[in-house]
């Protein structure tokens, strides 16, 4: 007997199963098929929202966030919970795992993370002097580059140094001291790091 899952989402009923019976909406591949395409529409909403209004802080936080999503539920069987399935606990990764944050798991989808990273550059030609983009930015870098590549990061955290004003400065020395010394040789798991505060939808309040 064929198993028949039921999926609700978007407002509408999803009725799952590889044999075809009354009552069944969608096979699996159908399935997966739609959620695509769903998510193309939602990317290409997102895409010509923030063409309109590029410096709109909100509407390139929504699609940021949903674009790193993507990436982030690709990853997620490797994360033991919710918490970490999300790139806003970057620091708290980094002081509980005490690992090098580019050898987290990183995409399978070269092509999405480009994408990704282009909308991030973009968002940065307008808000460049938006903290939370900036952190948020070297995150995503550093938990999904395919080439795990540090220099990436590095190079990300030294350009928010270079446009943000000083005072906001302590906020990207958090996080960036805490990467640093999640690569360096010799950390153990009882030492207590730089940075280990932050997460959740705080980090993206504009202060």
């Amino acid at each position: 007997l064929a198993r028949t899952t039921t999926v609700t989402a978007a407002g509408r009923t999803f009725r799952i199963s590889s044999a075809p019976a009354p009552g069944i909406t969608h096979s699996p591949s159908a399935f997966r098929e739609e959620i695509r395409n769903v998510v193309r529409a939602r990317i290409m909403v997102g895409e010509r929202s923030v063409a309109l209004l590029p410096g709109s802080y909100k509407l390139w936080k929504d699609h940021l966030l949903f674009r790193t999503s993507l990436l982030e539920r690709r990853s997620s069987s490797s994360s033991s919970s919710e918490e970490e399935k999300s790139s806003s606990s970057f620091r708290k990764r980094c002081e509980r795992n005490r690992v090098p944050p580019y050898l987290l798991a990183s995409s399978s989808s070269h092509k999405h993370y480009r994408a990704t990273r282009s909308a991030y550059e973009r968002s940065l030609v307008r808000l460049h002097k938006m903290p939370s983009i900036w952190l948020h930015y070297a995150a995503f870098v550093a938990t999904h580059d395919p080439s795990r590549d540090p220099t990436a990061v590095r190079r990300v955290y030294d350009r928010a140094l270079v446009a943000l004003p000083a005072g906001q400065h302590e906020r990207v020395w958090e996080d960036y001291l805490c990467w640093v010394t999640g690569i360096l040789p010799g950390n153990t798991s009882d030492k207590r790091g730089i940075g280990g505060g932050g997460g959740g939808g705080d980090d993206w309040k504009v202060v």
